[in-house]
């Protein structure tokens, strides 16, 4: 349940190092800032998570590159959609 929003939910907890954060621009990132966000905040917790899945993808020998894409919606605690691409290195 979505109880929380606004101001009172996020001021003030947005960074600077967008860029550094998403590894110097080598992947996408939807535009919001990682540093000074407590974990609770989908964006870098959801982030972190996804690139700890394509680190291992890559590590397992099942790809050379694999970015994970997950969009959610405000309320929702399941991402609303997932995407894998490998870059057409998938092995």
């Amino acid at each position: 349940r979505f109880v929380i929003g606004g101001p009172m939910a996020d001021c003030g907890l947005t960074g600077r190092k967008i860029i550094v954060d998403t590894y110097g621009g080598m992947s996408r990132h939807g535009g919001g800032a990682f540093s000074g966000k407590d974990p609770s905040k989908v964006d870098r917790s959801a982030a972190y998570a996804a690139r700890y899945v394509a680190k291992n993808i890559v590590a397992a020998g099942l790809a050379d590159r694999c970015e994970i894409q997950l969009s959610y919606a405000i309320g929702i605690a399941e991402p609303t959609s997932i995407m894998i691409d490998t870059f057409r290195t998938g092995k």
